[in-house]
């Protein structure tokens, strides 16, 4: 390879026809020929070297390259730690189930449902109201029983004056 550029000379007319591979250097002293030998200039020196390349060029393109892969590589570990640490705040598993009481509710009087109080899947407890019935069917059945009551009352008083009737 040549120390100073100045004293390399550059390789002879092109030996390769346009369209092929040629040498990127018109610095070179040794350069391939099309049958797989190699050439060389008049100022080469006899051991004309294998590779006149660079041993390790690094350019733009490249830094850029190792750049982006860094990066990269460092956005999938930021991503890894982030849901590593979701997964240790909301556990998630494919056979998991819920312990809890189940209990049937129900009404002691029959009636149309107005309101339902608690959402779905949400914890209730004991005493809580849970729904409410339409009062206006428990009203009626009130209404009624106190008709009976006050009906029963005055058959119970008029057996009484006949029996009293029949003492006397």
């Amino acid at each position: 390879m040549c120390s100073t550029p100045r004293r390399c000379s550059a390789p002879p007319a092109s030996p390769w026809p346009s369209g092929t591979w040629r040498p990127t250097s018109i610095r070179r002293r040794c350069w391939p020929s099309p049958d797989g030998t190699w050439r060389r200039s008049m100022s080469a020196p006899a051991d004309c070297p294998r590779h006149t390349r660079r041993r390790f060029p690094m350019n733009g393109k490249k830094w850029l390259g190792l750049a982006v892969i860094f990066l990269f590589s460092g956005a999938l570990v930021v991503a890894g730690y982030l849901r590593w640490k979701h997964s240790e705040i909301f556990p998630s598993t494919e056979d998991a189930y819920v312990a809890g009481d189940i209990v049937p509710v129900a009404s002691r009087i029959p009636g149309t449902l107005l309101t339902l109080t608690p959402e779905e899947n949400q914890l209730v407890h004991q005493g809580e109201v849970v729904a409410t019935l339409d009062p206006r069917d428990m009203d009626a059945a009130v209404a009624r029983a106190e008709a009976a009551v006050a009906t029963a009352r005055s058959v119970l008083a008029a057996d009484r004056a006949r029996i009293a009737q029949a003492q006397a």
